[in-house]
């Protein structure tokens, strides 16, 4: 099985048990799939308009992989934003 399988802790995004079972899941996947790859921060993104409307679910992941020269490099996981 390939992935983290996330979507079923999205609505658990910006709280703490949330955000390590996600993070958990991330590092689990990326161990297994992608063992180059060092995880170097998590940071989530919940945002809610003036009337407490979900605006935006996303995280932002930091990573290197040194064995390719790439160093804290930054990747955004948009799972929902309001149009």
């Amino acid at each position: 099985e390939y992935g983290s399988n996330i979507r079923e802790l999205i609505m658990e995004l910006g709280t703490e048990s949330g955000d390590l079972k996600i993070m958990e899941r991330i590092k689990s996947s990326v161990t297994e799939f992608m063992p180059f790859v060092t995880l170097v921060g998590y940071q989530p993104i919940k945002r809610v308009d003036e009337n407490g409307s979900l605006e935006k679910l996303s995280a932002v992941i930091t990573f290197s992989a040194p064995d390719l020269s790439i160093f804290n490099m930054t990747l955004e996981l948009n799972f929902y934003e309001a149009i």
